[in-house]
């Protein structure tokens, strides 16, 4: 990955056909949901189709675990030959329990950004209390980490520009507002985000 690139990641996707839209439409990351009681859950054999499409194109698939063990977080990584995994919830206390060779993506909200200093090749990732909900995240009195960072939470074609700019983030994760209806990805929406994204 170019350190200099914005990295935008399309969240929830649960259609290899999307995601292969997704990454053509110059999406760097694809990730897949794998927390049962999200619409966006997807099961093992859905995951394998996706991340092999991804994969053949160029892309980045990233896993994202809410409540599963190391044992878990490892096993579903390596089916889907990845090294970049996201945690959430009660998953995040295994981050200091995985091999460093896995880039983490660390969910956080930005009043607990300092909780978990990650290394140079980790990510924080600052949302809102209800990942997946389309709700704007809480920014008026936010401060840039020293560390690198993914801003997720209510991003929108209407608003990405401005949230790049003002905040500098080294990615951006989009779910909610590029689907026609809950947990249906539109290639169209998905494309327009990008193009906005792209052009700051």
């Amino acid at each position: 990955m170019n350190k200099k690139e914005l990295l935008i990641k399309i969240c929830g996707v649960t259609d290899a056909n999307i995601a292969k839209q997704a990454i053509s439409a110059s999406a760097n990351m694809i990730g897949l949901v794998f927390h049962p009681p999200s619409i966006r859950h997807i099961n093992i054999c859905q995951a394998i189709k996706i991340a092999d499409v991804v994969h053949a194109v160029g892309g980045i698939v990233v896993p994202v675990f809410v409540n599963q063990s190391k044992k878990e977080i490892v096993e579903i990584s390596q089916i889907l030959h990845t090294k970049i995994i996201q945690l959430h919830g009660a998953s995040i206390k295994q981050v200091f329990n995985l091999d460093t060779a896995y880039t983490k993506i660390i969910a956080r909200q930005p009043q607990t950004v300092n909780q978990y200093k990650v290394t140079h090749h980790d990510f924080l990732l600052l949302d809102n209390a209800i990942p997946g909900s389309g709700k704007l995240l809480a920014l008026d009195n936010f401060h840039k980490p020293n560390q690198r960072f993914f801003i997720a939470g209510g991003l929108k074609q209407n608003n990405v520009q401005t949230i790049i700019q003002q905040f500098q983030p080294d990615g951006i994760d989009v779910s909610t507002h590029v689907e026609t209806q809950p947990g249906i990805k539109s290639i169209t929406l998905i494309q327009q985000f990008i193009e906005r994204a792209r052009t700051c």
